[in-house]
Order: C-alpha cells, then sequence, then structure tokens
C-alpha cells in the first residue's frame, strides 16, 4: 500500500502532539477543584462557546477531506 499523502505521518505527528499537550497544560482550572484547591463532589459543567465555530469547523473539514482525492485523481492514477 502506498502513502501518497503522508498520513501516517501527519496523524502520528499529530496524536504524539496533542498527549504532550494535554500533559503538560492539564485540567481545566476550576472544573475539578475549587479555588482553594479542595476536589469538588461533581465536576462543573463547561458550556461550548460558540455553535457557529463548532458546526463550521468539521464542515471545512469534510469539504477539504471530500475534494481532496477529486483534485489529485489525475496525479496519482493507478496505473497496472
Amino acid at each position: 500500500m502506498l502513502d501518497f499523502a503522508g498520513s501516517g505521518v501527519v496523524h502520528v505527528t499529530g496524536g504524539t502532539t496533542a498527549i504532550v499537550a494535554t500533559i503538560l497544560l492539564g485540567p481545566r482550572n476550576g472544573r475539578f477543584y475549587n479555588d482553594r484547591g479542595a476536589k469538588l463532589d461533581k465536576p462543573k459543567v463547561f458550556t461550548g462557546h460558540s455553535k457557529s465555530l463548532q458546526v463550521r469547523s468539521p464542515s471545512l473539514s469534510m469539504m477539504q477531506f471530500s475534494s481532496y482525492p477529486l483534485l489529485t485523481y489525475e496525479e496519482h492514477s493507478f496505473r497496472c
């Protein structure tokens, strides 16, 4: 199997970066502990910020994902 776009490298790099950033940043302030550092009985619920951004980002990703094969078909046509 050929990896034309380098997706393996891209996804491993992104996943590793996300894990390291999550470990370094830790949980959100005020979600699990109060201001004095005492643990809360239940985690505090944070609401979403912008519904339009929550819809726009996945829509753009799907548009890019679906158009890539169409735009690169000639470049990577499979020949026997």
